[in-house]
């Protein structure tokens, strides 16, 4: 007994120095010294379990030799082979090895985790979603898989717990933007891009674009569930989240590319919202994403749409993106596009566009030629730069 409080005492005491001291050279330094072996034998004693796990996961945190050590002890399995919801903070700090995350996968980790998710016990839920994660944020294509086929994604996304669910949509929109296939109902995506929690409305938008980008089926089912008005309403409280903006106007921006889906993009108003959000104050990269999508929606359009999306103001937008380079290559071929179809010479002018043309802040041989060939062909102006 009185070596077990003495045990208790220095893995507290050892604990209470690592926190203290981040210090990345001691942790290595003890485990050089066998200090991982030693915890690995203390961990076979009942008393000492939760002490010795406390002090692998601070060590872990700190160093990821402790994760090689780990590894090499094999103790991970017997990690996996316990109590897993003792380790939760342990696995997820030992997910970045990569013997340990694969062996724990192919060992049926995942579907473990699934299991004890779909349970919702407090605190448990929300500690293996977070093991899931870090999983899946440094796994393989081949894990990714592996986890794709393991988890009983729509079931996980009917959970009641707001963090572990806000998890659980990371984990499916990374294994989505990895081009893996995880079905998920478009219905129920739609409906958490739709609820009152940007935790959950973010990694929700996130897959609703990862799918989009891979695959115009999938797409459509979303576009025929609501997609596109669910995203409005992003737009529309656009000072609310600014990474959800953004985010929503890069799945718009997918959707526009697809010719059929330019007339519902016009009808909900989007072109609208688009051209509302690069004329107001928000930051640069969110403007330049709707810019892409009135990019994309000005190629794809069939020319009998061009007078409305004129209609709708994009030019003044497209004049405000004539500052950078970057962008205004983008507006240059968006507005010549139009103009060979017989539209919009005058409104060109009219929001300053030829203006800039022939004022070009920036060096760009490629912005200049495109200036160059719209105002010769469209305006008659010579001596131009």
């Amino acid at each position: 007994m009185q070596d077990l409080r003495m045990h208790k005492a220095l893995i507290r005491q050892l604990q209470m120095i690592f926190n203290s001291s981040k210090s990345k050279k001691l942790v290595d330094k003890c485990i050089e010294q066998g200090l991982v072996s030693t915890l690995a034998v203390l961990l076979n004693i009942g008393e000492l379990e939760l002490y010795t796990i406390n002090a692998l996961e601070s060590m872990t945190a700190i160093s990821d030799s402790t994760a090689s050590a780990i590894a090499t002890l094999n103790l991970h399995k017997k990690i996996f082979e316990s109590n897993i919801g003792n380790y939760f903070k342990l696995l997820a700090n030992i997910a970045d090895c990569t013997t340990i995350r694969k062996d724990l996968i192919d060992s049926g980790l995942v579907v473990k985790l699934n299991e004890i998710i779909l349970s919702e016990s407090v605190g448990s839920a929300e500690e293996a979603s977070w093991v899931l994660l870090n999983i899946c944020m440094k796994g393989s294509a081949s894990e990714l898989g592996k986890t794709a086929n393991a988890i009983k994604a729509n079931d996980l996304l009917y959970i009641s717990n707001e963090k572990a669910l806000a998890n659980i949509l990371w984990v499916i929109s990374l294994i989505a933007e990895n081009d893996m296939e995880c079905t998920v109902d478009p219905k129920r995506i739609l409906q958490l891009i739709q609820k009152d929690c940007d935790e959950v409305r973010l990694p929700a938008v996130r897959i609703l674009g990862n799918i989009c980008f891979f695959s115009d089926s999938d797409m459509q089912s979303f576009v025929e569930y609501g997609c596109i008005k669910a995203l409005k309403e992003i737009l529309i409280a656009k000072t609310e989240s600014t990474t959800l903006t953004l985010d929503a106007c890069w799945v718009i921006s997918n959707i526009a590319a697809i010719p059929s889906h330019i007339q519902q993009l016009i009808d909900f108003q989007i072109i609208k919202e688009l051209t509302a959000i690069i004329t107001s104050s928000l930051p640069h990269n969110i403007k330049k994403e709707s810019l892409w999508a009135l990019f994309n929606t000005c190629l794809a359009a069939d020319k009998s749409l061009l007078p409305q999306l004129l209609s709708e103001g994009i030019f003044s937008a497209f004049s405000v993106m004539m500052d950078r380079e970057e962008t205004a290559v983008l507006v240059l071929e968006a507005v010549e596009r139009i103009l060979e179809e017989g539209n919009g010479v005058k409104e060109w002018e009219d929001a300053g566009g030829v203006g800039k043309m022939e004022e070009l802040e920036f060096d760009s041989e490629v912005a200049q030629g495109l200036a160059i060939r719209i105002i010769e062909r469209y305006y008659q102006i010579e001596d131009l730069y």
